[in-house]
Parts: C-alpha cells; structure tokens; sequence
C-alpha cells in the first residue's frame, strides 16, 4: 500500500486461485457398427458405440464432459437427409448425445429401422461422432460452446436391409418330365445389401427327403441346400 506495506498472506479461492490450461482436444472413434449390411433387428441390437478420450498432456487434461459425445446418424433420400432426434428421424439437423469414455449412443429401434422414417424401408446409413472435454470459461460455466472439441470421426456407412432375398430358377418346366437333367439355373436379388449365398435343394420328398448332397441321395442332413456357382444376377449348379 501507500504506506509501505505488502501483503503476504493469502487465502485460496480468495486471493489465490489455481487453475490448469487444457488446449487440447479429446479424442474419438466409432467400433460400432462394423459390418456392411445389418437387418433392422441387428441393426437395433448393435446400436452405435465408440471409444473417446481426454488425454493427458503435460500431465493436464480437463477429462470428457458428461453426456458431451454428440452422435449424428442420418439417411438420404432424394435429396433431403433425415437426421436421428433420439424418437424419431427429422429433416432438422440433429445429434444424440452419448456419455463415457466407452459409449453407446440411444439409436432407432428395430421398427423404426424397418419403417425406414422416410422413403424405402432399406436403407444406407451414415454415423459420425465427436467428443467435448470438460474444461471450463474462467466463470467456471460448462457449456457445449466452452469445452475443446474434436473434428467429427470419419463417416461410417452401414446398410439397414429387411427385405429376404428372392431367388428363381429357369430352363426347365414345373410338373415336366424329363429323361436327363444335367445343369440347373437361375437368377437371384438381394438388393439392397446384395447376396451371400445361394443353395439349391434336390430332393423326391421334400417333407423327408432322401436329399440330393452333389453325388448320391442322403438323409442325413435334411433339408440339405447346395451351393451354387453365382454370375451377375444369376446362378448355375451343375452337379448332377
């Protein structure tokens, strides 16, 4: 003071106050899903999961903040993009927020995958996230617009598809009779998420079989599909 004298005791969160610097952003990463094609119920099951982090620099780090992973996942239809609110899916950009440094994200239920919320029921998907820290303005107010945040992840596309796929034969007429028979062909869909497998049963008594296994007649194994060698839309299975 003016008269000479200093001070020289203070009191915490007074005088003095200890505060830590945290400039970097935490971290994030999508796990889930991670397959190409999911039925509405797997796709339900699954949800949208994913690992973030705050991490130590300079041995400093505010930590996440509570509920601060925000999760976008969205489809298009045409040109307009339909945005996941937590209920349902809205035209109005939105995002779901997720918790923890392991997170799970509240996604559609297997019907509203099934419903699709616009347009057809099958559908690609796309999920990106990004993580808040939790440090502070100097007021001490936590907000989404206070904290580090990171950039989005990468997208993540997946597809969403409940429609079986259908399968035809050709060639040949129901009910004919024939005196050989030494190819069987075909033609398949599986659109949207494409086709995996086809198989094709041979058999004189479907209820019972015996069952055509490539080379003789069996009951073992009944009913039992053969698989078939797949072109573009159409399949052939000549072991006969």
């Amino acid at each position: 003071d003016v008269a000479g004298n200093t001070q020289n005791v203070f009191t915490a969160a007074n005088s003095s106050f200890t505060m830590t610097v945290d400039k970097d952003a935490p971290t994030i990463a999508i796990t889930q899903p991670a397959l190409a094609a999911y039925t509405p119920a797997d796709a339900a099951t699954i949800g949208i999961q994913g690992t973030a982090s705050d991490p130590l620099v300079n041995g400093t780090s505010a930590n996440l903040l509570v509920s601060g992973i925000d999760v976008l996942l969205w489809h298009v239809v045409g040109p307009t993009s339909y945005y996941w609110t937590g209920a349902a899916f809205s035209t109005t950009l939105s995002t779901v927020p997720a918790d923890g440094t392991s997170w799970t994200a509240p996604t559609p239920s297997a019907a509203q995958y099934a419903a699709g919320g616009g347009g057809p029921a099958d559908k690609v998907y796309y999920t990106m996230a990004r993580a808040h820290d939790a440090s502070v303005l100097a007021d001490g107010n936590v907000s989404y617009t206070t904290g580090n945040v990171s950039g989005f992840s990468a997208g993540t596309s997946f597809i969403v598809d409940g429609t079986p796929p259908v399968s035809t034969m050709t060639g040949i007429v129901d009910g004919s009779y024939l005196n050989s028979l030494t190819v069987l062909n075909g033609t398949f869909n599986g659109a949207l998420s494409g086709i995996q497998t086809v198989g094709v049963r041979i058999t004189t008594n479907p209820a019972t079989g015996p069952d055509w296994d490539g080379a003789a007649y069996t009951f073992t194994g009944v009913p039992l599909y053969n698989a078939v060698t797949l072109g573009a839309g159409t399949w052939t299975y000549g072991s006969l």
